[in-house]
């Protein structure tokens, strides 16, 4: 198997072949020979909908379930129309189905704590030695995307998309665009994207007062807002015949309504023989309104000849709230036969904890700044271990495949600051 092109033009589309496989897990080589130039004979016994446009599509389901909390299903459908001249029209389809339970953000007590719902309205209770979830969790989502590419002269390619989702308390609309260009006899790819989105947060019950208490409910209005700029510098490059490799850098900056409207802080007592404060004080998330996020990824993949495509990829993360993380993916797909392929993977992932990250907040201490007891914000662990399994249905590149996914998490349960009590409970 060898990436020798008859002409300039075919080299093009080895090299965005195999940027393509490498987004999606596949073999670039594969891809790469697959690829075909247009049919520009006009002779060519074709329909008028087969010269218009090749279309492809793909249709799959994912169902998610967390042990005792969330469980969601979202089928995804998307849509492909490759014209002339290398232009592609690509649409997608989501819809997300979420319910079950949800982490508040309190702590674990060994007395009864009741909540109030995000709304006012209801209010739940959980038992002693139970973990605080909110058992009313549930969302909707759909997400509409669509995107639109094509060369640029010779040596520069163009993209441009918009990206839009609906929950019942939330909606987002983006907007994307990024120009490429090749080098190196078109082995090289250099991209430059830049990607605008636009949030609108509408709480039930409001959007909370960050840091004012569940009892008082004070909120900041109706609804608000969120803004999102991401800029990505990329570089994709065919070492061999066998191996691609790509670089990409991403800077990110938010501001506005930052805080989750759901979650909160337990209010502990300094001595008390509970891990909760008895009366029930508990304050509202409150993040810092601006974020500035940096990421570099590398991701190469190597055909191995006669075994598989090894796949293998690191992301570095960090930004101004503290957190810094890593993550490690490593998966192999394999040839079983020539229609047949299995492909395990294993993702670790560990990051640290964001500057305002608390368990708790200690009863007559000074409030902070900013505080939160999102875990998502704190410092932890994760492994996945996934396989999947695919069979090629004919010669037309029709597909199925199915995969399986174990996530297992883990943090620091019991903190050097837990004191009394609270040494007991799991954190």
């Amino acid at each position: 198997m060898q990436l020798k092109p008859k002409n300039k033009k075919n080299i093009k589309m080895n090299l965005a072949s195999a940027t393509a496989a490498l987004f999606a897990g596949t073999s670039p080589l594969a891809h790469a020979e697959e690829v075909q130039l247009p049919d520009t004979n006009p002779t060519s016994p074709t329909s008028s909908s087969e010269a218009w446009a090749k279309w492809s599509g793909s249709v799959g389901n994912l169902y998610y379930a967390e042990q005792d909390r969330v469980t969601a299903v979202e089928p995804v459908v998307s849509l492909t129309a490759e014209f002339s001249g290398e232009r592609r029209w690509t649409n997608k389809l989501v819809l997300d189905t979420l319910t079950g339970a949800s982490h508040n953000g309190a702590v674990m007590a060994n007395v009864p704590q009741t909540f109030t719902s995000p709304s006012g309205n209801g209010s739940y209770t959980i038992a002693p030695g139970e973990i605080t979830l909110d058992p009313t969790f549930k969302d909707t989502r759909i997400a509409l995307s669509s995107s639109w590419s094509q060369p640029l002269g010779a040596n520069y390619e163009f993209s441009t998309g918009i990206n839009g989702s609906k929950e019942y308390d939330f909606t987002s609309l983006s907007v994307n665009g990024s120009v490429s260009r090749y080098l190196n006899n078109k082995n090289t790819k250099a991209s430059l994207g830049l990607s605008l989105e636009m949030d609108s947060i509408a709480p039930v019950g409001g959007a909370p007062l960050g840091l004012s208490t569940m009892a008082s409910k004070v909120t900041t209005g109706t609804s608000d807002s969120k803004q999102v700029l991401d800029l990505l510098f990329g570089l994709t490059q065919v070492m061999n015949r066998q191996w691609i490799v790509q670089l990409n850098y991403n800077l990110g900056m938010s501001s506005g309504y930052m805080n989750d409207p759901y979650k909160i802080i337990s209010e502990v007592t300094a001595a008390g023989p509970n891990a909760g404060d008895p009366s029930g004080t508990y304050y509202y998330d409150k993040r810092p309104d601006k974020r500035l996020k940096h990421s570099v990824f590398v991701d190469s993949k190597f055909h191995t000849d006669g075994w598989g495509i090894l796949g293998t990829s690191y992301r570095y993360f960090f930004d101004d709230w503290g957190i810094n993380s890593h993550t490690f993916d490593i998966d192999y797909r394999i040839a079983l036969g020539k229609k047949w392929y299995v492909e395990p993977s294993v993702r670790y992932y560990m990051q640290s904890e964001a500057d305002f990250y608390k368990y708790f907040h200690v009863q007559g201490a000074a409030l902070p700044e900013f505080m939160s007891a999102d875990y998502r914000l704190g410092k932890m662990t994760a492994i996945t271990f996934g396989v999947e399994v695919g069979r090629k249905l004919d010669s037309y590149g029709k597909e199925i495949s199915f995969r399986a996914q174990l996530y297992t998490q883990s943090g620091d349960n019991k903190p050097s600051e837990a004191f009394g009590n609270l040494r007991n409970v799991d954190l």
